[in-house]
């Protein structure tokens, strides 16, 4: 269930918060960011479980 989509203001890139609703109860929140300067679009996406654990999906 997405609560949350817009553009962080620092980067200009977008943002997705998202309540997993596969029984994990995890936050999910996906963006992007620059790892180069030739690369702009680099995903950053990460879960946050119940106990504030923070898991890196993609990085």
């Amino acid at each position: 269930m997405q609560l949350y989509s817009g553009t962080n203001p620092m980067t200009g890139k977008s943002v997705v918060i998202e309540y997993r609703t596969d029984g994990s109860n995890h936050l999910k929140v996906s963006t992007y960011y620059p790892n180069t300067e030739y690369d702009t679009d680099k995903a950053y996406v990460f879960t946050v479980s119940d106990d504030n654990t923070v898991t890196h999906i993609s990085w």
